[in-house]
């Protein structure tokens, strides 16, 4: 089995397409992809509380980048 996390762009008149991307991960490899995800947003945000201002977006993850101030570039080897 394994569990998709996705995330979708929304709708404006500028840009009226629908784009969902997303990760498939294998059911043995989830808690230690919660368990990086959630020391990556301690981290940068210094909290694990989940809200709009510290959740992760598809489009940052997709090009490699939490969305911070400071723009950090994350490791893509989680899987690693």
């Amino acid at each position: 089995m394994h569990l998709a996390y996705f995330d979708e762009n929304k709708y404006t008149v500028e840009n009226p397409y629908l784009f969902i991307g997303g990760y498939l991960v294998p059911e043995d490899k989830v808690l230690d992809l919660e368990n990086t995800l959630t020391q990556i947003q301690s981290n940068f945000f210094g909290s694990t509380a989940l809200r709009t201002d510290t959740e992760f977006h598809g489009k940052e993850m997709f090009h490699g980048w939490i969305p911070t101030k400071a723009a950090i570039k994350t490791e893509r080897s989680i899987f690693n």
